[in-house]
């Protein structure tokens, strides 16, 4: 998820200045010519001592965050802006690990970022200033469209949609792909096609602000051949969207 979010920006903002903490920054560094890396946060504050930054980007596993963060803290500012990444994290828990040194929000994006088309879901608690907000509103505008929710709860239950959401779209465009092959298409020409095909569905829905099943009912109207297809997979695709999400949550 990192390296989706930071291609993004980086062609969003280009010149903005990008300073990375890895633990194996010779991996990447030819990737990301224009941003600089570190292999930890004490070379961080030895190569930019008086280093100002305004958000800070959190995108590790909690169990590493939760080791690595001391080392940071003295980095950290009330002018800064954290931006915390870990999924099942509360600002809570992320305010005892660095004793509320700067504001704090959470942010779930998703792998589009890379292509400046990730849907970001967003919670920064009821004390976050409006220039914050902003703030990290439009850096993640620059890789796609935010939403704010109103409560953590409403965050989790959120990332179901657009964290995992993606998955459940390519699972099904895989099974809808294994259902075509037979009839006679090449593997890659399907696969060119249902992606066509998906983009396409996209651009219809965006045009229409209908919700999904109007558009549904709208292109499978009785007697079409549509209209067919999904009576017959109608129970089983509610049967199984539910089940995907009774497991997450």
């Amino acid at each position: 998820m990192g390296s989706a979010l930071l291609r993004g920006w980086i062609e969003a903002f280009p010149s903005t200045a990008f300073h990375i903490v890895t633990p194996h920054p010779e991996k990447v560094a030819a990737t990301f010519p224009n941003a600089h890396f570190y292999a930890s946060a004490s070379a961080l504050h030895a190569h930019a001592p008086l280093l100002e930054f305004d958000i800070g980007i959190l995108a590790i596993k909690p169990k590493i965050a939760f080791d690595a963060l001391p080392a940071y803290r003295p980095l950290f500012k009330k002018t800064h802006l954290l931006i915390s990444l870990l999924a099942g994290t509360s600002i809570s828990t992320l305010n005892k690990h660095i004793d509320h040194r700067c504001p704090l929000l959470r942010a779930m994006p998703n792998l589009g970022a890379a292509a400046q088309q990730s849907a970001t879901v967003m919670y920064g608690g009821p004390d976050l200033a409006d220039t914050h907000k902003n703030l990290a509103t439009a850096f993640f505008n620059g890789v796609g469209k935010t939403f704010w929710v109103h409560n953590e709860k409403q965050f989790d239950q959120a990332m179901i949609a657009v964290g995992c959401g993606p998955g459940l779209i390519y699972k099904l465009l895989a099974h809808f792909q294994e259902a075509l092959l037979p009839l006679g298409f090449e593997e890659e020409e399907m696969q060119d096609m249902l992606k066509a095909m998906l983009k396409s569905a996209n651009g219809y829905a965006q045009q229409n602000n209908q919700y999904f099943e109007k558009l549904a009912a709208h292109l499978g109207k009785e007697g079409s051949y549509t209209h067919k297809g999904l009576t017959a997979a109608n129970p089983a695709l509610e049967k199984a969207t539910q089940d995907f999400v009774t497991a997450i949550k």
